[in-house]
């Protein structure tokens, strides 16, 4: 729906785009919603970054429902990309074959993103130079990193929202399973202080699976990512990802029965299971 008066999308639904070169879906502004649609093939090997949906600042939207796949050949390509907005909820997308990150925050304040499915990406699911942010119930799996938390709190991000002191990142509960190079990557924030921010602790991060899922997993072959430097986006999966995809990831099931599961607050050391030593 567009208002005659001031021409901001208040919704874009239930589409089919393809064949795009910079994105499938650009919003910028506030109080949008992105939902149901199906975006794939997206990308120029002339252009560095595309993305499936790009949220462009703003506050209050919503992307929730996307089918998102074959974004790329550019190093920085992305399903989903926060850009410098605030109080967004990303939620029940699915998005594979991304040439880099599945789902990014970059540069957001309070962002929320909940029950995606992020699987044969470079990145399952990236905060890079976020602050508060809500990261929950995800499914994240056959990527190269699963989760990579990336200068959290950093001074140029408080300084861009004006805040004095960064706020907690909360990631929880989400299945983590199948990276070939690390489940979780957690960067030191220093030098990340704003005047004013106390130095934090590093986080840490303690989880360890379930006797179902180790079951389940036993016994099949590793399947690794897509490399970084590779001139194609995804296309070793292809073939697999039709199979993978057309049950909308749904196996194994959430967090809620298998998976690696824990309560991880970025910023102090915090879970609801402990590693063995």
């Amino acid at each position: 729906m567009c208002t005659s008066q001031t021409r901001v999308w208040r919704s874009h639904r239930n589409f089919e785009i393809k064949a795009q070169t910079i994105a499938g879906v650009f919003t910028a502004g506030s109080n949008n919603t992105i939902s149901r649609n199906v975006i794939h093939h997206v990308g120029s090997p002339s252009i560095g970054e595309s993305e499936g949906v790009r949220v462009n600042r703003g506050s209050g939207n919503r992307v929730a429902g996307n089918t998102i796949h074959h974004i790329g050949p550019g190093a920085e390509s992305r399903g989903i990309w926060l850009l410098e907005s605030r109080d967004g909820i990303v939620e029940d997308n699915t998005a594979y074959l991304i040439r880099k990150d599945g789902i990014r925050d970059w540069k957001g304040l309070d962002n929320t993103l909940r029950r995606n499915n992020s699987f044969l990406n470079w990145v399952g699911i990236s905060l890079n130079t976020t602050t508060g942010a809500t990261v929950v119930d995800n499914m994240i799996y056959e990527n190269t990193q699963g989760l990579q938390l990336k200068h959290l709190s950093y001074s140029r991000v408080l300084d861009y929202w004006g805040l004095p002191l960064g706020r907690w990142s909360v990631v929880t509960h989400n299945t983590v399973f199948r990276s070939t190079e690390a489940s979780a990557s957690v960067i030191d924030p220093d030098p990340a202080f704003a005047t004013g921010h106390p130095k934090a602790c590093p986080a840490s991060i303690n989880a360890q699976p379930t006797a179902e899922l180790i079951g389940r997993l036993s016994g099949l072959k590793e399947c690794a990512a897509t490399p970084p430097k590779s001139a194609v986006a995804c296309g070793v999966f292809q073939a697999r990802a039709r199979t993978v995809a057309g049950a909308a990831a749904g196996i194994p099931n959430r967090a809620s029965r298998n998976g690696c599961r824990g309560t991880w607050m970025i910023g102090a050391s915090m879970s609801s299971s402990k590693a063995p030593k």
